[in-house]
C-alpha cells in the first residue's frame, strides 16, 4: 500500500514537468516549485473526479504494453491532453519510454529511451 501511495505521488507531481523553469501568471513571475505544487493539485483533482485513469490501470496497461519493471512515471500535459510518461526496464537493459493517455489508457509512444 505505501509502495502504491508512493507511485501515486510520484506520478502525480510532476504534471507538466517539461514546461519552463519559471512561467508568468498574471504579472507575476511563477516558481518551478510552485508551479509543481499547483499541477499536483490538478492532476489530483482529475483523478479525483475520474477524468483520468487511476495509477493501478495505468501499471497494468504498462505491463501489456511493455513487459518489464516500472523504474519511473509521471503525469504530463502537452497541448490539453494529460498522459502518463512510463519507463520501463527490460531484462536486456534497455529502458522503454512509454506515453499512455490519461484519460483513455491508449498507447501514444514507445520508443527506446535515449540519455
Amino acid at each position: 500500500m505505501k509502495l502504491r501511495q508512493t507511485l501515486l505521488l510520484a506520478a502525480l507531481i510532476p504534471l507538466l514537468a517539461s514546461a519552463p523553469a519559471v512561467a508568468w501568471q498574471g504579472g507575476k513571475k511563477e516558481t518551478k516549485e510552485v508551479r509543481k505544487q499547483r499541477d499536483h493539485d490538478l492532476a489530483r483533482q482529475a483523478v479525483l473526479r475520474r477524468e483520468v485513469l487511476p495509477l493501478t490501470r495505468i501499471l497494468a496497461l504498462a505491463a501489456r504494453y511493455q513487459p518489464g519493471e516500472v523504474i519511473e512515471i509521471e503525469v504530463k500535459a502537452r497541448q490539453g491532453t494529460i498522459f502518463y510518461d512510463v519507463h520501463v526496464l527490460i531484462p536486456s537493459g534497455v529502458v522503454h519510454e512509454l506515453f499512455i493517455d490519461a484519460k483513455s489508457g491508449r498507447l501514444i509512444v514507445n520508443q527506446v529511451k535515449r540519455d
